[in-house]
């Protein structure tokens, strides 16, 4: 992976959270730019990775995308925030989708339940006074539930296309904190309000995309 090993970024990585959460008094303060550094930094670092071009690209502009939903996140301006969400999950299931060969059925049965659940909860009463943005919210749900069973059918039958058990795990896992960063931003608007719930959406949000990056940096 270049002339940078896994602990090295990791540990880059986690400094740069580090240096964030200090000099934004615990993700406080309203600095935007440096909200969306740690993935930015993943964009770079996976430029430097030996994956073949087009996961390469796919991988490091869903980073440059999740950054910019980052940057705003606290902006009020939620549509765009959702718009870059959805569109950096759907370059990041391109980068994988080919590696599954079966489907997860149970799996699918348990999204499913969960994504009806939570659409009935947040958005039964809210469809015909704001249409368009109940659609992009449904659209974002159902693409991260859709990268979800596509991830976790690659980790529990297999990848087609490698051998690398731990990487499908880390995908695995990742968008499990993904779908559950996207929960607590739909229920903190559209349910019941969660306290700090920004505060608690950076971190997961820095977590899961620190084991999507090491997830494609293992398996290709």
């Amino acid at each position: 992976m270049g002339s940078y090993g896994p602990a090295r970024l990791l540990g880059i990585y986690g400094g740069i959270v580090g240096l964030i959460y200090i000099e934004t008094d615990g993700l406080r303060h309203d600095t935007p730019l440096l909200y969306a550094l740690p993935p930015l930094a993943l964009a770079a670092f996976t430029y430097g990775l030996t994956m073949n071009r087009a996961t390469k690209v796919l991988t490091s502009i869903s980073f440059i995308a999740i950054g910019g939903a980052l940057y705003l996140l606290d902006r009020r301006v939620l549509p765009y925030t959702i718009s870059l969400m959805t569109f950096s999950h759907l370059l990041y299931l391109f980068s994988f989708m080919k590696c599954m060969q079966r489907l997860w059925n149970e799996l699918a049965i348990i999204l499913t339940i969960y994504f009806g659940g939570i659409f009935y909860y947040c958005f039964a009463d809210l469809f015909a006074s704001i249409p368009m943005l109940v659609t992009f919210l449904t659209i974002h749900l159902f693409v991260v539930c859709v990268s979800i069973l596509t991830a976790g059918s690659v980790w529990f039958y297999g990848s087609k296309r490698s051998y690398a058990r731990q990487g499908d795990l880390l995908r695995f896992m990742g968008l499990l904190i993904c779908l559950v960063c996207s929960s607590i931003l739909l229920l903190n608007r559209f349910g019941r309000r969660l306290q700090q719930s920004h505060y608690l959406i950076k971190l997961l949000c820095y977590l899961s995309e620190a084991l999507l990056f090491f997830a494609n940096e293992r398996t290709f």
